[in-house]
């Protein structure tokens, strides 16, 4: 919303820095474009991880706050075990949707 997503220039050089130090293959690779998103968030802060309530065939995973890189790999595994074993995971529980539910919002 509102342009709110933009490159961050002068930060370019530091970040390719790193980037080749952790893959030094990519030396000789140009950069033609860069790309920004936005963060997704949740008012409580907490993501939202489980099958949709009118689609349970659905599942949504998002809303991370800036740690979903950080925490993929558990909610991986336990959204993995989960459609696998066709029953939701206990540990899911409180990262349902349905917590927004009119007048449960945090």
């Amino acid at each position: 919303d509102h342009d709110t997503s933009f490159t961050v220039m002068d930060r370019m050089p530091e970040g390719a820095a790193a980037t080749l130090e952790a893959f030094p293959a990519l030396a000789h690779v140009p950069v033609l474009r860069t790309w920004t998103g936005l963060e997704g968030a949740t008012p409580d802060g907490i993501p939202v991880i489980g099958p949709g309530e009118g689609t349970p065939d659905l599942w949504h995973v998002f809303g991370f706050c800036g740690h979903g890189f950080q925490l993929s790999p558990a909610v991986g595994d336990v959204v993995g075990r989960s459609l696998v074993s066709g029953t939701v995971d206990p540990l899911l529980a409180p990262f349902s949707g349905g917590r927004f539910d009119a007048g449960d919002a945090a």
